[in-house]
């Protein structure tokens, strides 16, 4: 399928999502630069991968080297890799899958060599999006490695254009901080922060002071699973983004905590989001 056949019917699906789950992204159709395959979402350029025999979507080699600069295909960087899903009885694009590049960064950098081949000297890798039930969830694996269904990290939600928002912050698991610029809802503006988020200093300045105890529940998932929960928890943003100007200075001591899914989803459940010491007064 070429490729700009896959962009307007993954393009279709996604704008009626936007439509009927109400989430406040914009998306503009054109072509940003003199890739066809490219679109604009939520203002940053998104790259459709057309399925052939798989996904090849495109990364940057630099990512060995710590880098976190985004991916390019035809000499334009991209920020959101859009997979169109095809059903394999009537081969038409009927879900998509939605992802920034430093989700597809943390799985490049998690893969061993495909049967011992040196697969860093490669810009494309192939992958798969394998369905694994009738409910839109998918398994994301790349080439010949082996499927393994408790890598949590890979099993993905499909049609998820609602995933990208979260109250008014974008929400990046487990590393939810490592997105420069964050939408604002309600705002036509964009807020960056420096340059502490954009090398994920932040997260590690943060946690080297506070740990990886959850600050309001006091949850450690290493301690409740093992090696499978090493190192895994999410930075809260005290001030919400929403309050701050067109750009603010971050400061990873004062300005961040570690905190636990559940109590991050449950922060954001008041507008303005709840303070720690009002959170930890509603646990029962």
């Amino acid at each position: 399928m070429k490729v700009i056949d896959s962009k307007n019917a993954v393009l279709k699906i996604i704008k009626e999502d936007i439509i009927n789950k109400n989430v406040k992204v914009s998306i503009d159709d054109t072509i940003p630069d003199s890739d066809i395959g490219k679109f604009t979402l939520d203002g940053k350029i998104a790259r459709v991968v057309s399925p052939f025999n798989g996904f090849n979507p495109n990364i940057s080699l630099n990512w060995f080297d710590d880098s976190l600069e985004q991916p390019q295909i035809n000499r334009g960087e991209f920020f959101w890799y859009v997979f169109p899903i095809i059903e394999k009885k009537t081969k038409i694009i009927s879900q998509y899958f939605i992802c920034d590049y430093l989700r597809l960064r943390r799985w490049v950098l998690e893969f061993d060599a495909p049967l011992g081949n040196d697969h860093r000297d490669h810009h494309d890798w192939r992958c798969t999006i394998e369905l694994l039930d009738n409910k839109g969830t998918a398994y994301f694996r790349w080439g010949d490695e082996p499927k393994d269904e408790n890598r949590k990290t890979r099993i993905i939600r499909l049609n998820n254009i609602d995933e990208l928002l979260q109250e008014v912050e974008y929400i990046h698991l487990p590393d939810e901080i490592s997105d420069p610029s964050l939408y604002v809802e309600g705002a036509v503006k964009t807020v960056s922060v420096n340059i502490y988020e954009r090398d994920s200093k932040a997260r590690e300045k943060c946690i080297d002071l506070y740990g990886y105890d959850c600050v309001v529940c006091g949850i450690n998932f290493e301690e409740i699973y093992g090696e499978l929960g090493k190192s895994f928890i999410h930075v809260h943003h005290l001030t919400p983004l929403s309050e701050v100007g067109d750009s603010y200075v971050l400061d990873p001591i004062n300005d961040l905590r570690p905190v636990c899914p559940n109590c991050h989803a449950m922060i954001h459940r008041k507008k303005p989001p709840l303070g720690i010491d009002e959170m930890k007064n509603q646990l029962q």
